[in-house]
């Protein structure tokens, strides 16, 4: 070849910064576009109790208090501490002085966040082909609805972002500045501070060592993780235990550990299905232990992931980014497996949202095992894998665009749980409260009777159908409903309240019946 073609070729060859730019811009249009029609929602289920109904979020100059104190949601006490999550909605509130649309944007700018991060980190362990292959096919995720249309599922965004950062960061170069060190420690104690599942970040690390750094160099990374990602434990852990003097509150009505662990098969194919077909997308997934659901449902289950894990291990031995993408999920979906007694919702679409990185990243390694195989075997394996992770893809997208309008009101939202789950007392309940503030009493008492017919024990359902009862005039009924109400909470934080009401309403009872005697 010439001297003047080999310069030709090299003027028309991309630059890596240029196609890594491509790549990126590639991302971002496919994601905005994934969830345009998801910024015109409003505030929906948990928003309104972490947005419209916490003090520090709608006055944000209190928003450090946030700092000394646990996460509740509708007055329950979860023991969780998130204050980074938190303050990142007072932020929105402050700048968008209340309007939905400027939460949603910030979710999206947030996940968009996500997305690049992967890319580039992706791209750093492995190569720009695999980093936008997993990165384009987490992006395209359905199960992220519920991360990125619930303005409340931000908090595993967030948590998620930090860590890639912290990772990203330091896996760059060799031998990291101190003050790089600095700001990948502050990302991991950011992480900490917005959800839980940053827990993993030091396994995670320790991970990455193992299957792309050489043995030579472990000692000194893992001498300066210890203290990048040490400290950061150390700071959460005092910012916890004594300055917010968190205990976690016991966890009740929960399965015993042996039925949560009969559990995890079915929990797991769940949550598998959701990444590769996401077509019954809930926001209220119900599993129950074999005794209940049937012991050949268990055995089904079990059998399915024995064999999925044996083939992603015969898979992983012949590529370390399949075996690095398989960790990475485990290491994300074994704590949200309820293994250890989870508080309020235990199965969760957006519990996905960390451990679904390493399933992308699984799915991209794939196609690095078709260059290990003989030429007459290498085609058709090649049609066979694209075909696979393009169906994966495209049902993803579909999807995605069809489940976010769901989450545009909670009427439509409630009704759509109502549908899907119509055996759940709480969504019978939360529809009825839609219902309610509507001013709709009559749709509003089914749906509270129907909660209570699924589950006479429900005391939300009475209190409520007690305020259904007593804007309707039928204060006798009412008081009944409330009373049941204190019996089966006796330990009401509204009891006073409620007490005052009960006996406003037998005054007004027993002056109408003066007045009917007359």
């Amino acid at each position: 070849m010439t001297k003047v073609k080999k310069k030709r070729l090299e003027k028309k060859s991309i630059s890596p910064r240029s196609w890594n730019l491509l790549c990126a811009a590639i991302l971002i249009v496919l994601t905005i576009l994934l969830y345009l029609n998801s910024l015109g929602g409003d505030f929906v289920w948990d928003d309104r109790s972490l947005i419209l109904q916490t003090p520090q979020i709608q006055h944000p100059e209190r928003v450090l208090e946030t700092f000394a104190q646990p996460l509740t949601v509708f007055g329950s006490n979860y023991g969780y501490y998130r204050p980074v999550a938190m303050m990142s909605l007072a932020l929105d509130q402050w700048t968008w002085g209340g309007n939905p649309l400027g939460f949603h944007i910030m979710n999206l700018i947030l996940h968009l966040g996500v997305v690049i991060c992967l890319y580039f980190f992706f791209t750093g362990l492995v190569n720009w082909k695999i980093g936008f292959i997993a990165s384009l096919l987490f992006a395209t995720f359905a199960c992220h609805v519920e991360n990125v249309a619930f303005i409340s599922g931000r908090m595993d965004i967030l948590a998620t972002l930090f860590m890639v950062l912290c990772l990203w960061l330091y896996f760059r170069k060799q031998n990291p500045s101190p003050f790089i060190l600095a700001v990948c420690a502050l990302f991991g104690l950011l992480a900490l501070l917005s959800k839980e599942i940053a827990f993993v970040l030091p396994v995670v690390f320790v991970t990455v060592l193992i299957f792309f750094i050489p043995r030579q160099y472990w000692k000194k990374h893992i001498s300066r993780g210890a203290i990048f990602i040490g400290m950061p434990l150390i700071v959460y852990a005092v910012l916890r235990l004594y300055a917010v003097r968190i205990v976690n509150p016991p966890v009740s009505d929960v399965f015993p550990l042996g039925e949560r662990l009969l559990m995890i098969p079915q929990t797991t194919v769940l949550y598998l299905q959701l990444l590769i077909f996401p077509f019954n997308l809930n926001a209220r997934h119900v599993i129950l232990p074999p005794q209940y659901s049937g012991m050949s449902m268990f055995v089904i289950m079990l059998i399915v992931v024995i064999a999925v894990i044996a083939l992603v291990v015969l898979a992983a031995r012949r590529n370390k980014t399949i075996a690095f993408g398989a960790v990475w999920f485990c290491l994300g979906i074994l704590p949200v497996l309820n293994i250890i007694p989870l508080r309020g919702q235990v199965i969760a679409e957006r519990f996905l949202y960390f451990p679904s990185a390493g399933f992308a990243l699984m799915l991209a390694g794939i196609a690095g095992i078709i260059h290990k195989q003989k030429k007459h075997t290498r085609k058709p394996l090649q049609i066979v894998i694209w075909v696979l992770l393009t169906a994966v893809g495209v049902s993803n997208l579909i999807f995605t665009v069809t489940r976010n309008p769901v989450w545009h009101n909670e009427l439509r939202f409630f009704s759509r749980m109502v549908e899907q789950t119509p055996d759940s007392p709480l969504a019978h309940h939360n529809l009825g409260y839609v219902y309610y503030r509507q001013g709709n009493y009559i749709m509003a008492e089914l749906e509270y009777r129907k909660a209570i017919e699924l589950n006479p024990t429900f005391p939300d359902s009475r209190a409520t159908l007690g305020d259904v009862l007593t804007c309707t005039g039928r204060y006798e009924q009412a008081v009944h409903q409330y009373r049941m109400y204190l019996n089966l909470y006796p330990d009401a934080p509204n009891r006073a309240k409620t007490l005052e009401v009960i006996e406003m309403l037998m005054e007004e009872i027993e002056r109408e019946s003066i007045e009917q005697f007359k």
